[in-house]
């Protein structure tokens, strides 16, 4: 293989090195063909299209993206985001294992793409033996030239849950399916060792049952004991979070193994876990469960840098955004976050940014003196 990258400390701190040589790991990120720029040359982030081959070839798509980078920059390292769907197929077979809304949410038309359970074994195994082989054929098609695979799904690719609520209200009640009822419910002996009488306790409920409990739906997850706590004898909605989580880093934990096991762990792997330090404008994220499995998931080899996006409550002119994802934390254990910085500019006022409710109280900058 031409081209092997991993993560290696260099000057304190884990640092990208690529045959050996520590490299910059600035990237320019597009979501169609990226921007081709002398500024910081020789390393871009390419996004595959949404709909991935159900049989882990390279889509046509993925392939023209690549190629027209490579042909203005033939000495150019990719890095490669892929978001993980439920195939047509798949979904038409498994309906009780993709995610299920309340009934209103479906009948009001606001649910449009297949989204699996995470909680589904069979989908998780179904793309663990996807991104085995997608994963060796993209490494030996362009001779280790993408140098890292970042994966998500989710919300924007992030894990968020589906229908991130915004200023218009909405919240899509998550997740009611057979998938999820089933692994919360194995969740729930393993944390309690199948005593019934530990999960009284921690539920102060003398009659639930490992066999009978459910999704805790609309109103428990929003009732509070004391202003906005709740109390911590009644465990069950945040049970329920945990579970949710964990069912996460099942996904994440297998589908970084099996891209370094088909790369000979010669590639970066990196996915979107622990973004849950912006407890202003996303408090309603890390209430309804962001991915906060981050310790499970950093003590893994699977995963080398941890993606996630700048605060969004900070970006208005003049403000200082902060990273979602505890750095510090990250370092300890040797590996990377990987930032996103896609802070709007005025050049962003022309398109549905500007009439976006949530982007126009974060503050748009109107000019390139404010940019």
């Amino acid at each position: 293989m031409k081209y092997h990258a991993d993560l290696r400390p260099y000057g304190g701190v884990p640092t990208v090195f690529v045959n050996d040589a520590p490299v910059s790991s600035l990237m320019i990120m597009h979501e169609g063909r990226p921007f081709l720029t002398s500024v910081f040359p020789g390393m871009y982030l390419i996004h595959q299209p949404p709909v991935m081959d159900d049989d882990g070839g390279i889509s046509p798509q993925l392939a023209e993206r690549i190629d027209w980078v490579l042909e203005k920059e033939p000495e150019a390292l990719l890095a490669l985001y892929t978001f993980p769907w439920a195939p047509a197929e798949w979904a038409a077979a498994h309906p009780e294992e993709l995610q299920q809304f309340e009934p209103e949410v479906e009948e009001a038309g606001l649910v449009a793409h297949r989204f699996p359970s995470f909680a589904s074994e069979n989908w998780r195994k179904l793309f663990t033996a996807y991104y085995e082989k997608f994963a060796r054929l993209v490494h030996e098609t362009y001779d280790g030239r993408v140098i890292l695979q970042n994966f998500g799904s989710g919300s924007c690719g992030e894990w968020n849950p589906w229908g991130a609520p915004d200023f218009n209200g909405r919240w899509f009640l998550e997740d009611l399916s057979p998938a999820m009822l089933d692994h919360f419910r194995r969740w729930l002996r393993g944390r309690y060792h199948d005593d019934r009488e530990a999960l009284h306790y921690a539920w102060s409920d003398q009659q639930t049952d490992f066999d009978t409990v459910s999704v805790p739906g609309r109103e428990e997850r929003l009732r509070t004991d004391w202003f906005t706590f709740r109390d911590p004898r009644k465990r069950k909605v945040a049970d329920y979070y945990e579970a949710y989580a964990d069912a996460i880093a099942e996904c994440i934990i297998d589908f970084g193994t099996a891209i370094k096991r088909a790369t000979e762990n010669e590639v970066i792997v990196s996915s979107h876990c622990g973004g849950f330090l912006d407890n202003g404008f996303h408090a309603f994220f890390y209430h309804q469960t962001l991915v906060n499995s981050l310790r499970r998931v950093v003590r893994t080899g699977a995963i080398d840098c941890f993606a996630g996006p700048l605060s969004y409550i900070g970006r208005k002119p003049g403000g200082s955004p902060s990273p979602m994802i505890p750095g510090g934390s990250l370092r300890l254990h040797g590996k990377l976050r990987l930032q996103d910085q896609d802070t709007r500019t005025c050049a962003a006022l022309g398109s549905t940014v500007a009439g976006n409710e949530v982007f126009s109280f974060l503050g748009v900058p109107t000019t390139l003196v404010e940019s």
